[in-house]
């Protein structure tokens, strides 16, 4: 490994995602990550709508990684700035003294499904997404704060400031309660048009704003501290940005912020995303839109209920006994079953249907099984269903921006080439799968030199597509027709089932 004394250029990037937690060294003026160190975050999850982490495990997982980077003999003291995003909508309760009284009720928690209820018979849903761009969800912010203040009380009264994971991190270098625009506007209660708290959101939900001051994702907003120094030996006096939310990074990562190229991260859940230069707001409540990194810039989201998680959850109940090649082998028997896997659905909801469906209520189901399937009809099945999903999801973004020339894919689903022949298949689309696989944390490093969007190019290197998935004439007409079935099959489930 390269001894980095003496090298200038340096910026460090950390993207505390839902599992991992990745810091990236980032040489600006070659464009490109040094290194990169990734670090398991674990979930606390007792009972099955609970998901927790634990915000020190994040603080002492930053602190191993840097360690970690420091003995490969990298210099530290090259770094100009820090940049950090983060897995967004969690709530961790700080005190006056800089210490977490609670652990982070993270994204992925449904605790605060009654607390939902409450929101809507509060404050007209409809009034609420037109000034938060959000439905309201379980996912979002203010539900968590609710059921605070219905199940722990005391604790929410002795809390100072509300932080978001990313919040936590830049306040462990800096000292200081800060949050920015980007996870502001994921909370159900800031107003995306007039970028401001919403203050009778607050006085209705009898809920008291103690989030910190909003700043935009590249405004510095501290140092590193003496603390920093001593415990993970980043120098002292370092610019930290204020960051910002994990999906507008890597928006700003692989699309640039760039109106005509979408996004689409096949991660633990899909997400679909597309840059727009004002709020999209659509009349039928499908997407949402949240502040992007940068001013003036808005991001128009579908974040749908599973993705690699429900690929996971089989492999590990029905595929242990395939060891370590159990996703290349239930892949290559998929191959061999043909489009629509013999008349076997399967409806992808896990952990309830988000965007476009939005009906928390819903879970997952297996349709048409019968004696002639196996297990690798499931998993064809699986791929196609969220295939079925995102190109549900696509539509709305088409009616948003109707000038879509890039499709891009990353994220680990982004490995599998049969999902993606699918994908492309399902949505008829060109689709291109990028070099770059930490848009993110890319993205975080380089906010600190990004002053605004003409700044793009300068800092962040071309987008490098590895691999390009064109449509098959033959068979997209066929997943059309397999798609239209599957509206009408999850249709009648949602009736059946409400």
């Amino acid at each position: 490994m390269a001894n980095l004394i003496g090298v200038s250029n340096m910026l460090l990037g950390v993207d505390l995602g839902t599992s991992t937690l990745k810091i990236a060294l980032y040489d600006y003026e070659s464009k490109n990550i040094v290194i990169l160190i990734k670090e398991n975050i674990d979930t606390l999850s007792p009972r099955p709508d609970i998901a927790e982490q634990n915000p020190n495990e994040w603080w002492q997982k930053f602190i191993i990684g840097i360690r970690r980077i420091r003995a490969m003999g990298y210099d530290l003291e090259e770094i100009e700035g820090i940049g950090v995003v983060s897995q967004r909508e969690g709530i961790v309760l700080m005190d006056r003294y800089g210490k977490n009284l609670t652990n982070c009720i993270t994204w992925m928690d449904r605790r605060s499904e009654k607390q939902v209820e409450t929101i809507k018979n509060t404050i007209d849903e409809k009034e609420i997404y037109y000034r938060t761009g959000l439905r309201v969800s379980a996912g979002f912010t203010a539900t968590k704060l609710l059921w605070f203040k219905e199940n722990m009380p005391q604790v929410l009264e002795r809390a100072s400031s509300y932080l978001q994971p990313k919040d936590y991190i830049v306040f462990r270098l800096t000292d200081t309660y800060i949050t920015d625009f980007s996870l502001a506007s994921r909370t159900l209660l800031f107003d995306i048009h007039k970028l401001k708290w919403i203050n009778e959101f607050f006085e209705e939900l009898e809920l008291q704003n103690k989030f910190p001051k909003v700043y935009w994702s590249n405004e510095v907003v501290g140092e590193t501290t003496s603390t920093v120094q001593r415990t993970a030996g980043i120098p002292k006096g370092i610019p930290v940005v204020a960051g910002g939310g994990d999906r507008q990074g890597e928006n700003l990562g692989c699309c640039k912020a760039r109106s005509d190229s979408v996004a689409i991260s096949l991660g633990t859940a899909i997400n679909l995303n597309v840059s727009l230069t004002k709020p999209y707001i659509d009349s039928e409540m499908h997407s949402t839109t949240s502040i992007h990194l940068l001013k003036n810039r808005w991001l128009l989201e579908l974040g749908l209920s599973s993705g690699t998680l429900l690929i996971k959850w089989f492999v590990d109940n029905f595929a242990k006994d395939l060891g370590d090649e159990a996703y290349n082998i239930l892949t290559q028997k998929a191959y061999e079953i043909p489009e629509g896997s013999e008349g076997l659905y399967v409806f992808p909801f896990l952990i309830g249907a988000r965007a476009p469906w939005w009906r928390s209520g819903i879970r997952a189901g297996i349709i048409n099984l019968s004696q002639g399937h196996n297990r690798f009809h499931i998993f064809r099945a699986i791929l196609e269903s969220l295939s079925y999903n995102v190109k549900a999801a696509y539509e709305t973004i088409r009616n948003a921006s109707n000038n879509i020339k890039n499709i891009y894919v990353m994220g680990g689903g982004a490995e599998n080439d049969l999902w993606l022949k699918i994908l492309s298949n399902t949505l008829n689309h060109k689709i291109k799968v990028l070099q770059i696989e930490n848009a993110g944390v890319l993205a975080a490093a380089s906010l600190y030199l990004i002053k605004n969007p003409n700044y793009l190019q300068k800092v962040l290197p071309e987008t490098v597509v590895k691999k390009i998935y064109i449509p098959d004439k033959y068979k997209a007409h066929k997943y059309n027709l397999l798609y239209n079935q599957y509206i009408q099959k999850i249709e009648k489930y949602f009736i059946y089932h409400s």
